[in-house]
């Protein structure tokens, strides 16, 4: 596979998977394929249009942050987006599972969202794969508009979207460390809607 935005080739087991079922698949810019991209991907946390979603971020996350009963960490915390980055997904595109080190929150707006995009799937933080009774996990329909932010220590996946349509999103880091969410151990009763 090569990057759209350096040209270089980068080995990806699941594209060629995905390829040899359905054919094809057009070349798009990937985080992880080579040192190159990082700096292609961090420039929407400086643009002025980005302020705007920054703005609801900051207060969603104070908001968060109270709701799990931590104001003095939504008071003190760093104040800007660690790092940006959009994320366009057709004709078999997803992302496999993953958490955000060194971030202390993470989220997604979702700016387009066909029919047919893939969902993101949050396996169940307590246990994983054949680890009853916690091998579950859910699944959110992303929807237009919706903004998602969650802890940056919780594993998600994106399920691949199908079709030709492009399924576009904006992901970002806050800043901070894992451990400063550790004491969220409630997330029966965390909001999810």
């Amino acid at each position: 596979m090569t990057c759209s935005l350096t040209g270089k080739k980068f080995p990806n087991r699941r594209r060629r998977r995905t390829e040899a079922l359905h054919g094809p698949v057009e070349a798009e810019p990937c985080r992880d394929c080579c040192e190159d991209c990082e700096p292609g991907w961090a420039f929407l946390a400086q643009d002025s249009e980005f302020a705007k979603i920054d703005a609801v971020v900051q207060n969603i996350t104070d908001s968060f942050l109270q709701y799990l009963q931590l104001p003095q960490l939504a008071q003190t915390r760093n104040r800007t987006i660690k790092e940006a980055w959009a994320s366009v997904h057709h004709r078999g595109i997803g992302h496999s599972g993953h958490t955000h080190p060194d971030a202390m929150m993470s989220g997604v707006y979702y700016v387009k969202v066909p029919d047919d995009a893939g969902d993101i799937i949050i396996p169940d933080p307590r246990g994983g794969a054949f680890q009853p009774p916690f091998e579950g996990s859910i699944s959110i329909k992303p929807q237009e508009g919706e903004l998602l932010i969650f802890p940056a220590w919780l594993a998600h996946e994106v399920a691949p979207t199908w079709g030709n349509e492009k399924r576009v999103s904006i992901a970002f880091n806050l800043p901070g460390q894992w451990f400063e969410l550790a004491g969220v151990n409630d997330a029966a009763n965390l909001p999810m809607g």
